[in-house]
């Protein structure tokens, strides 16, 4: 009778944590990045009531028999299943597609984390939502982390101005024009600082057959070309040289660097006997600009935008991945914590090996799956209320056996 008390008791405990495990799935169904945990019992083979006995001239062997002493749960196990993905159009939520946990930080240890619903705090810095611990972000370049690896995303700081250092010209120079003709075309550049400073460009026609003179002029210092200022083209139109160095002399840059040194870039360019089209197709200062937004990239490069047109990448997220993700210790909140038996985290970029790359804009899903969900919910109840009814019967028994004592 005690023995079946006890397992009954027994299955009543074990299947109370099996529901409390499905409970807590069923509440979790809608929580981002969240990983379902299942109940595995194990039986309890504690007693023998007969040990095996071996086989002699007058009698055969015997089986061993032993009594179960009821149930235990021997195990709790997180799925890590992918869950579906959510479209949330915005730009600092990011969801793991594949194997690999985003990384955030209490400045102590780093933990692990399928939710990438990000944002930013009072200080630009940027934070795990559900938790405002800190992300994790590498250098440039790198997939080395601490506690203390974070990254700054400042929106609205001013950016660096950059100085031009490159001008490309494009289109045709007409060959029909005579000697001494010329073609101008004006550009705008831009100094250390981001001032601007209007540029004109004079491609003259020489007595040198296929061959123009480059020379230029502005209203912020003079204008020089280093080497020969020609500028020539074979007998097909096609232009023989890709650069010519100039230099802009600043009579009153404001504090700016006082030579402005550029590439006039050339190679694109056409003599052709037809209209001249020769324009400036692009250059590479900047202005100063502000921090506008931030995007994520599939490799984790967090990319700043600046109002000036400049893309700068201002961090690195980095993904982590384990011998045995099952070892992984849920300490609440989609937060995971490496054990002993999880193995060391392996970090790395995004796509690289074997770690997910990142979708900016999504978040995952909670993989529960309800239909499982409540069809295990009633295997539970049923088993609880069985394992109830063993014990009510092993009650009626032993009232029978003291009803005998009268």
């Amino acid at each position: 009778m005690t023995t079946a008390l006890q397992a009954g008791v027994s299955g009543m405990l074990a299947h109370q944590t099996r529901m409390d495990a499905v409970g807590n799935n069923v509440a979790n169904a809608n929580t981002i990045g969240f990983k379902s945990t299942s109940v595995t019992f194990s039986d309890l083979l504690n007693q023998t009531l007969h040990p095996a006995s071996t086989t002699t001239a007058q009698r055969g062997g015997s089986n061993p028999s032993t009594l179960g002493g009821g149930v235990r749960v021997s195990s709790l196990d997180t799925n890590f299943a992918q869950g579906a993905l959510q479209d949330t159009g915005r730009n600092l939520d990011v969801a793991v597609e594949g194997n690999g946990f985003l990384t955030v930080t209490d400045g102590t240890s780093i933990f692990m984390t399928r939710n990438g619903n990000l944002g930013l705090d009072s200080d630009g810095t940027l934070v795990h939502m559900a938790t405002k611990l800190r992300v994790v972000a590498a250098p440039e370049g790198s997939s080395s982390v601490s506690p203390t690896s974070t990254v700054k995303l400042p929106v609205g700081a001013a950016s660096m101005a950059r100085a031009t250092s490159k001008i490309t010209l494009g289109g045709n120079l007409d060959a029909r024009l005579g000697v001494g003709q010329s073609q101008p075309i004006t550009a705008t550049v831009y100094d250390s600082l981001g001032s601007a400073h209007a540029l004109s460009l004079s491609l003259t026609r020489s007595a040198t057959a296929n061959t123009w003179t480059v020379s230029g002029t502005s209203p912020d210092g003079a204008v020089s070309v280093s080497g020969t200022p020609d500028l020539t083209f074979d007998a097909n139109g096609t232009a023989q040289l890709s650069k010519l160095p100039l230099t802009l002399a600043l009579t009153g840059g404001g504090g700016a660097q006082s030579n402005l040194s550029f590439d006039l870039n050339t190679g694109g360019m056409t003599q052709l006997a037809q209209s001249a089209t020769a324009s400036l197709s692009a250059q590479d200062g900047l202005a100063p600009g502000t921090l506008t937004s931030v995007t994520i990239h599939e490799n984790g490069e967090i990319a700043g935008v600046f109002s000036n047109g400049l893309t700068k990448t201002m961090g690195q997220m980095v993904t982590a991945t384990f011998a045995n993700s099952e070892g992984l210790e849920n300490i609440g909140d989609t937060l995971f914590r490496s054990t002993i038996n999880s193995g060391d985290p392996v970090y790395s970029t995004p796509g690289t090996s074997s770690h997910g790359s990142l979708r900016s804009g999504f978040l995952e899903s909670s993989n529960v799956d309800l239909t499982r969900e409540f069809t295990d919910m009633i295997v539970t109840q049923r088993g609880y209320q069985a394992s109830s009814r063993v014990i009510t019967t092993s009650d009626q028994m032993l009232q029978e056996l003291m009803q005998l004592g009268r």
